[in-house]
């Protein structure tokens, strides 16, 4: 089993057991007001049963940064406009605190308890923070549990 806060994995059948996924209405929007800001994100999700990170051309440096540190993930893929995905697991914006906190201090208002945020500096990208929208259910400690279960009831 692999999981992590929003989703459980068994490589043996190539599945994802439970997916705690972003409500793709509140992702639109999420993507439209962070464009309106002049943040575009990057989109990690499912197309099909296959993860996936969509990103377009980097905003910043900490964007350019991240891609580099990614540069053989074979789940990167560019895309001219940011988009949803068949299953979307979370939005990710990579900027500078000033750019990233308003735009917080907004969603947090707009989606109370609709949405699970984590606004941190970044420790790989110097100067530079990342805002992430999760389900509000995405937690790792629920899907070990979930991990747990599947693993127990699957003997």
């Amino acid at each position: 089993m692999v999981f992590n806060g929003a989703y459980v994995f068994d490589p043996l059948k190539g599945t994802h057991l439970v997916t705690n996924l972003l409500d793709n209405q509140i992702a639109l929007t999420l993507i439209k007001s962070g464009v309106e800001r002049g943040l575009t994100p990057f989109v990690f999700g499912l197309d099909g049963e296959h993860e996936a990170l969509l990103h377009s051309n980097p905003d910043n440096l900490g964007q350019e940064m991240f891609l580099k540190h990614r540069s053989g993930d074979k789940r990167l893929r560019y895309v001219n406009d940011i988009h949803l995905l068949d299953s979307n697991i979370t939005l990710n914006f990579i900027a500078a605190y000033e750019e990233l906190s308003s735009y917080k201090q907004w969603a947090e208002q707009k989606f109370t308890n609709s949405l699970r945020i984590q606004f941190m500096e970044d420790t790989y990208l110097p100067g530079y923070h990342t805002l992430e929208f999760y389900h509000p259910q995405a937690d790792k400690g629920r899907m070990l549990n979930k991990a747990v279960y599947i693993t127990l009831d699957s003997y």
